[in-house]
């Protein structure tokens, strides 16, 4: 897994939404011992309500399950829920699931096409969750 290191503006918002009392979940097509692993060592787990893997889903993204079964999950809307992705495929499931999608890319998908997401960022740290 290598070292792994939080992304800038990735805590801030973690803390943000705590002390907010939102409800953070995790859906992603990876296997639950990767994700877990991830995000056990980053120190981040406990901030996730619910954490969905391939493992939880017939399809993974670009079909929309993993975030109908997190919208399930949390108990709310698609309207109530924002996404954050950093994939094409995220950002086809968070479309059909109809929820809104922030687009973060990382240094592999930075070049790839994006296409109807709501905003898109270069790094987490400039959001601000007052404005979301």
């Amino acid at each position: 897994m290598g070292q792994a290191a939080i992304l800038p503006g990735v805590y801030e918002l973690l803390q943000s939404a705590r002390q907010k009392g939102i409800q953070l979940a995790v859906a992603s097509s990876s296997t639950r011992d990767w994700v877990h692993g991830y995000l056990q060592k980053l120190g981040i787990f406990d901030y996730f309500t619910v954490v969905h893997t391939s493992e939880d889903v017939k399809r993974v993204k670009p079909d929309p399950e993993l975030y109908l079964l997190a919208l399930q999950s949390l108990g709310i809307e698609a309207s109530e829920a924002i996404v954050f992705e950093d994939s094409p495929n995220g950002l086809k499931a968070a479309n059909a699931a109809g929820i809104r999608c922030i687009i973060v890319p990382n240094e592999v998908t930075r070049s790839l096409e994006f296409a109807m997401h709501e905003l898109r960022l270069s790094s987490l740290a400039e959001i601000d969750m007052e404005a979301l």
